[in-house]
C-alpha cells in the first residue's frame, strides 16, 4: 500500500470508531429518556403514532398535544370522523395529521416534510388542503361547528348561564368582537386590505356562546373595515337574532335592541379598574360597565385562546382569499371541538327573557328609516340606563 492508501485507511477506521462511540453513546441517552427517542425523525410522525404508547411517559400524550393540540383520545377520534372525507387510495391518517400540524405549528412545507419524512414537498401541500377540508367537513356534520346559531336548546342555554352571573343581563346569548387575521394578497388589494397597524389583514366577526364556542365567523373583509361595518354587512346573523335576545360588544359597536355595548367615555376594560383608584364604581354608568365587561371578556379569551392553539392564524396566510378563509373557518372548527371534549356543562333551566320585540316593518321611506333608527336607538339607550340605575341601587345596598 501506499502512503495515500494507508492514510485514506486511517481516516475511514477513525471515522467508524467515532461514529460506533456516537451510536453507542445515543442508545444510553435513549435509555434514560425514552420520550427523546420518538422525538428525532428517526421515523415518520405517524409511525410513531402507531407504536405502543406505553413505551413514553404519560403515553405520549405531552407530545400529542405540543403537536397537535389536543389528547390521543381526542386525535383518534377525529381522525375516525375526518377519514370518510378522504379517498381511501391517500393514507387517510397521516393527510389529517399533516393538516393538523399545519394548522397548530404554522410550519413551512419545507418543514414539514422534514417532520413527516415520507411525503415529499408538494405532497404535504396537497394533504393539507385535501386534510383541511376533510376536518372542517367532519366538524361541521358532526354539529361542532356551523349549526343553527338560533337553536332553542342553545339559546336557552346560553341564556341561563349568563342570567346566572349576571342577572341583569337577562336575553343575553353571546357576545361578538372583531380580530384581525394576516394575510397576503395582491398589490392590487393591498391598501384595501391594509389595516391601522400597516399590515394587510382580514377582519374576522366573531359570535361566541358563554362556553367561549364560535357560534359563527365572518371572515374575509378588507382590514381597513371597522368593526362595525363588517357586523352591518352580517345581515343574515343580524334579521335572524330571535325576539328579546340580545349579544355583548364593544363600544365600537352601535347600540341596538340587538347589541348591548357600554357607555363611551368610562372606564370599562377590567385592567382600567385594577389600575385606577380603589377598583369601586362611582356611578350607575361604571357598574354597568364593569359588568358588561366581566361578562364580554369571554370573546376577547376565546380568540386568544385560538390565536394561541393555532398558531397558522398569527402568521401572514399566503394563500388565495378563499382558502384563507377556509383555514380561519377550520381553525375556529377545532377550537370548538376541543372545548366540547373538554365540556361537562349541564343544561340549564328555561329563561323567559322580558325585552319587547322589535318592530319588524320595512320602512316606506329613507326618512322613515331615519326616524325608525332614531327611535330604536332611544329606546336601547332607555334601556341601557334603566339596566344600570338597577346594577347602581343592587350595588349600594350591598
Amino acid at each position: 500500500m501506499t502512503d495515500t492508501q494507508d492514510d485514506i485507511l486511517l481516516l475511514a477506521v477513525a471515522l467508524s470508531s467515532a461514529a460506533l462511540a456516537s451510536f453507542i453513546e445515543d442508545e444510553n441517552v435513549h435509555k434514560e429518556a425514552p420520550q427523546e427517542r420518538f422525538i428525532r425523525p428517526c421515523l415518520s410522525y405517524v409511525a410513531f403514532l402507531n407504536l405502543q404508547q406505553d413505551l413514553l411517559p404519560d403515553g405520549g400524550n405531552r407530545i400529542i398535544y405540543d403537536t397537535f393540540r389536543m389528547g390521543a383520545h381526542e386525535l383518534e377520534q377525529l381522525i375516525c370522523m375526518s377519514s370518510k372525507y378522504i379517498s381511501r387510495h391517500l393514507p387517510q391518517k397521516q393527510v389529517v395529521c399533516v393538516a393538523l400540524h399545519w394548522l397548530a405549528s404554522g410550519a413551512s412545507a419545507g418543514a414539514q416534510e422534514q417532520f413527516f419524512l415520507d411525503p415529499s414537498y408538494s405532497t404535504i401541500h396537497h394533504y393539507r388542503h385535501i386534510g383541511m377540508n376533510a376536518l372542517l367537513r367532519a366538524l361541521t356534520e358532526n354539529g361542532f361547528y356551523g349549526g343553527d346559531i338560533n337553536e332553542s336548546s342553545r339559546i336557552k342555554k346560553s341564556s341561563a348561564q349568563f342570567e346566572a352571573q349576571e342577572p341583569s343581563l337577562k336575553g343575553c346569548v353571546g357576545a361578538i368582537d372583531g380580530t384581525h387575521v394576516p394575510i397576503v394578497v395582491s398589490k392590487a388589494l393591498a391598501d384595501r386590505y391594509r389595516n391601522r397597524k400597516g399590515m394587510t389583514s382580514t377582519n374576522v366577526l366573531g359570535v361566541v356562546d358563554w362556553d367561549g364556542s364560535f357560534l359563527a365567523v365572518y371572515p374575509g373583509a378588507e382590514g381597513c373595515a371597522s368593526d362595525v361595518f363588517v357586523l352591518s354587512h352580517c345581515t343574515e346573523f343580524l334579521s335572524k337574532i330571535p325576539a328579546n335576545c340580545f349579544y355583548l360588544g364593544d363600544a365600537g359597536y352601535g347600540l341596538t335592541m340587538n347589541i348591548l355595548t357600554p357607555y363611551r367615555s368610562t372606564r370599562y376594560h377590567l385592567r382600567e379598574w385594577a389600575d385606577e383608584g380603589d377598583g369601586r364604581p362611582n356611578n350607575p354608568r361604571e357598574i354597568f360597565n364593569y359588568r358588561h365587561s366581566k361578562s364580554r371578556i369571554i370573546v376577547e379569551q376565546a380568540f386568544g385562546m385560538l390565536k394561541r392553539k393555532w398558531t397558522i392564524l398569527g402568521k401572514p396566510l399566503e394563500l388565495e382569499l378563499n382558502a384563507a378563509c377556509r383555514v380561519i373557518h377550520t381553525c375556529c372548527a377545532l377550537h370548538n371541538y376541543v372545548i366540547a371534549c373538554k365540556s361537562s356543562v349541564v343544561e340549564s333551566e328555561d329563561t323567559n327573557p322580558d325585552i319587547d320585540d322589535i318592530d319588524d316593518d320595512i320602512p316606506a321611506s329613507l326618512s322613515q328609516l331615519y326616524e325608525i333608527e332614531d327611535r330604536m336607538h332611544t329606546r336601547a339607550t332607555a334601556w341601557r340606563d334603566s339596566i344600570s340605575q338597577e346594577l347602581w341601587t343592587s350595588f349600594n345596598s350591598l
